[in-house]
């Protein structure tokens, strides 16, 4: 268990009696679910430890080594008294006042994930089709890439849009600092912007590739940023002074879609034809090329290729990459096709699982997100309309859908991992909870 400023407990793999933690992140007031339906909850300040939900009670455990030492919940009714539990236990922390407010605050029962109760709850309204979907890692913003040539932050607490200026462009990759201070944009333009989480311009802009730049990661330590573009390049660069540190090449088509390994030592990249590339980050050497099957073809009557890794992710371990984009496709000048999304086991490079929609709906899988639970879920949209599907891990058919009013063109995991917004045409963001009506 790895405390990061910023991000909160990094989790490889933990057990805790009865309970199997499955493999995640955990965010300051976000809840992790582990196997058996228990939730642990990630802890605001320096503190090495997790809270374990167990019937009503909360348990303190710091984590060193072997060493656990539980602090009641109940006890914690004060930062003296929690100092003083921890101190007499010999726990390995150092409460801070956030803390102890947050454990008072916590809920007393674990809220249910249930993906067939899906349903859209919030709907927001920006007023231009959307592009792209990100939430920030705190969860108080989405924002959003809109074909007016602008990007959009919601806030949630205040209930309010507001227009960033400065991206003149459709922005299509957002992501975020690894502190959640600053948000990086790629834009058709060939730009990568630097965004202060809550500015509303831009405090650094370079030019970045010639053509759109496609995709933009951030590096487990923070210290790199890498972009892909329709030149067929990868850049790396200093987050800190925007300079250029590498550049990779090898991609013969354009390179859709990036994913740093949770390891920081490694780079995935995927490009039109659904190649993915394996690159060593400390050399710039490419290891391995490896393929995403049937996410590819060429249409003879058009002379066009269609398919790409429309969406990209590592899981939390590094074991598994998703991608996800389209399959069967019958016109690719009118993008007839059927979402799908394949699992490559990361070490073997074998494509593991095809995830495909059950019933025909024409579309590409543009945002996926690998839930902690072993979950797949996707985002689809096209000519068919919008639809959201949900896979088990070894199911190749979904166990559960979603259908949206209009054409879903992005899809982002909220980090509590019970919510997820959605990007639409028809110029709305759709919040929507994996759980029952309340």
């Amino acid at each position: 268990v790895n405390w990061r400023e910023g991000r909160g407990l990094e989790v490889s793999f933990l057990k805790l009696g009865e309970n199997e933690a499955v493999n995640g992140i955990f965010h300051p007031r976000l809840i992790f679910y582990t196997r058996r339906g228990n939730f642990a909850y990630g802890l605001k300040g320096p503190v090495e430890g997790i809270a374990l939900w167990r019937g009503t009670t909360y348990e303190h455990k710091s984590y060193r080594g072997d060493d656990f030492c539980p602090a009641i919940h109940d006890e914690w009714k004060s930062l003296d008294a929690a100092r003083r539990i921890c101190t007499e236990k010999s726990c390995h922390t150092r409460p801070t006042a956030q803390n102890v407010q947050l454990m008072a605050d916590s809920p007393k029962t674990a809220p249910k994930l249930d993906a067939t109760k899906t349903h859209v709850y919030n709907l927001i309204n920006i007023g231009s089709p959307l592009i792209s979907c990100r939430y920030e890692p705190k969860g108080r913003f989405v924002f959003a890439g809109a074909q007016d040539f602008h990007v959009w932050r919601w806030d949630h607490a205040a209930g309010k849009k507001m227009q960033l200026k400065g991206a003149d462009a459709w922005v299509r990759a957002i992501v975020f600092s690894v502190d959640g201070k600053t948000m990086l944009t790629g834009g058709y333009d060939g730009r990568l912007l630097w965004w202060p989480i809550d500015g509303d311009k831009p405090a650094r802009a370079i030019d970045a590739h010639h053509g759109w730049v496609k995709s933009v990661a951030v590096s487990p330590d923070g210290g790199l940023i890498a972009t892909s573009g329709n030149d067929r390049l990868i850049k790396l660069w200093s987050f800190d002074n925007g300079k250029l540190v590498r550049t990779l090449k090898g991609h013969e088509s354009r390179v859709y879609n990036i994913a740093f390994h949770p390891d920081g030592q490694h780079l995935a990249s995927s490009d039109l034809k659904c190649n993915v590339f394996h690159w060593e980050l400390a050399t710039g050497k490419l290891a391995r090329k490896l393929k995403a099957e049937k996410m590819h073809s060429y249409d003879k009557t058009f002379k066009a290729d269609i398919g790409g890794a429309r969406s990209i992710q590592f899981n939390a371990d590094g074991t598994k990459l998703a991608i996800g984009g389209i399959t069967n496709v019958t016109n690719a000048f009118a993008c007839i096709g059927n979402p799908a999304v394949v699992v490559i086991d990361w070490k073997t490079g074998k494509n593991l699982m095809q995830h495909l929609a059950k019933a025909t709906f024409r579309g590409v899988a543009w945002g996926i997100a690998l839930h902690p639970n072993g979950m797949v879920v996707a985002g689809a949209g096209g000519p068919g309309g919008g639809q959201i599907y949900f896979w088990k891990p070894d199911g190749k058919n979904e166990f559960h859908k979603l259908k949206m009013k209009d054409t879903c063109r992005d899809l982002h995991l909220a980090p509590e991992q019970t919510h997820f917004v959605t990007a639409h045409h028809d110029g709305h963001l759709r919040i929507s909870k994996m759980a029952a009506k309340a």
